[in-house]
């Protein structure tokens, strides 16, 4: 093994933001995984919103061809060590990272998958014959599988060996909790401040934040919900907009798209973060919750991916059942009224993250994780 190994980084940048893309820009301008490692960054971003992400059209087919051009260059000309590849959970946009896979075993470099998500056995169960074919082959190549949690393990079950499973968790950029905590501040208006944080879908369970605040208010508590994010879809537009026409009312704000000082300045007025995703699509490991932590935010989520590993299984947040419709009430209801002990779940979801979802722990877990993968013998 050189010195200093060779990685070929195949990930998105910003814009549009999202999990994948800000993990891949806090990994190329990090000191830790750049002095152990040599990274070649090559960026599969999609410039347009999210919306494009897995759908079929022209740009998106050219991009996918232009990226496999460039990485054949890459792999041709460079001869990196590893080649790392977050797979998607769909099937057009696997045909193009299982394009990097082969790339990198022909040229003899190690590789490594990275799932940021929980969705990628039901897609692969889901998937057409040829499909599911494809992603065994190019898995019977793959020298390591990377994980977020110890829960997600089984994403990779009988596609790589279990000791060649790696669990390395997410973290957030330090700028991002440098924010955050020069943003803390006691919270005393009286008020019950919820945040929904991050994209605005059904997928995302948007609607049942909305109808379980609408509910809390109902009950007597004077409760305040705050959406930012960017509309999933066209569809969730339409349906979520109609929603909160007919349910909301001065106690809903909408703030749009939010980063930096704005997220932060949200975060720290916030007394409850929600997250309720469904299931498909389902989580990784979300940023928001781990942003929440961070501002030390009391953290109510439905207990997708690795989020309740995260949430030290309910001791540093609240998880909710999936499908009880009153549960998302009822949990908020319990820490608006008691205001100390939804703090306390605050101060203990911020331990939690200052444990092990700063950015330092989590860069030097891909530091020491990409060294090992370029250290192993041939797939």
């Amino acid at each position: 093994m050189k010195i200093r190994p060779k990685v070929l980084f195949v990930g998105p940048t910003p814009p549009p933001l999202h999990g994948p893309s800000i993990y891949v820009h806090m990994i190329l301008n990090a000191p830790t995984v750049n002095n152990a490692v040599e990274l070649i960054h090559l960026d599969i971003s999609d410039r347009r919103d999210l919306g494009n992400i897995g759908r079929l059209d022209v740009r998106n087919v050219r991009l996918a061809l232009e990226h496999l051009v460039r990485a054949a260059w890459i792999c041709m000309t460079r001869r990196p060590d590893v080649v790392y590849v977050q797979p998607s959970q769909n099937s057009l946009a696997y045909l193009r990272d299982a394009g990097f896979i082969f790339l990198g075993w022909l040229v003899g470099a190690r590789v490594v998958v990275h799932l940021h998500g929980e969705s990628f056995a039901h897609f692969r169960e889901g998937a057409n014959p040829a499909v599911r074919l494809l992603i065994d082959v190019t898995h019977a190549r793959v020298t390591e599988a990377w994980v977020l949690g110890h829960d997600l393990r089984g994403q990779f079950q009988h596609l790589v060996p279990a000791g060649r499973i790696r669990v390395l968790p997410n973290g957030i950029p330090r700028a991002m909790q440098e924010r955050v905590e020069a943003a803390l501040m006691e919270r005393s208006d009286g008020l019950f401040h919820v945040l929904h944080l991050g994209q605005l879908a059904r997928s995302k369970g948007t609607d049942r934040v909305v109808r379980a605040v609408a509910e809390l208010r109902a009950r007597g508590v004077d409760a305040r919900l705050t959406l930012a994010g960017g509309w999933g879809s066209a569809d969730d537009e339409r349906a979520l907009s109609s929603l909160i026409a007919e349910l909301g009312g001065d106690w809903l704000h909408q703030a749009g798209v939010v980063d930096g000082d704005a997220k932060a300045e949200l975060l720290a007025g916030a007394d409850v973060f929600v997250l309720a995703s469904r299931f498909p699509p389902g989580e990784g490991q979300p940023l928001a919750v781990l942003e929440a932590m961070a501002a030390s935010v009391a953290v109510v989520a439905t207990p997708r991916g690795a989020i309740p590993e995260t949430l030290a299984w309910g001791k540093a947040g609240r998880l909710v059942d999936v499908d009880a419709s009153e549960s998302l009430a009822d949990a908020l209801e319990v820490l608006a009224r008691d205001p100390e002990g939804c703090r306390a779940l605050g101060r203990a979801g911020r331990e939690r993250f200052l444990a092990e979802y700063t950015e330092g722990a989590c860069t030097e877990r891909v530091a020491l994780g990409l060294r090992a993968v370029a250290a192993r013998g041939s797939s």
